[in-house]
């Protein structure tokens, strides 16, 4: 479930019926708590940026939430 933080609804979709992509407090979060689930909320699966914030974090917890927060809040 979703929650909109701009209009208060439960909903992952705009009004033209696209997902919403731009992140809201529960990514950024995410990004900072655990780096690895909040970029692959964002991505959508296991994509690249996905398995390079995987090992970043293994390598140490700053850099994955750094590179989770910068992937999340980039477009």
């Amino acid at each position: 479930m979703c929650l909109c933080i701009k209009c208060k609804c439960f909903s992952c979709e705009d009004s033209s019926g696209q997902e919403k992509k731009e992140p809201d407090c529960l990514d950024l979060i995410l990004a900072i708590l655990v780096p690895p689930v909040g970029v692959y909320k964002k991505e959508g699966g296991c994509t690249a940026n996905f398995w390079v914030n995987v090992a970043l974090t293994a390598l140490g917890y700053a850099p994955g939430s750094i590179h989770a927060a910068i992937s999340i809040s980039t477009n």
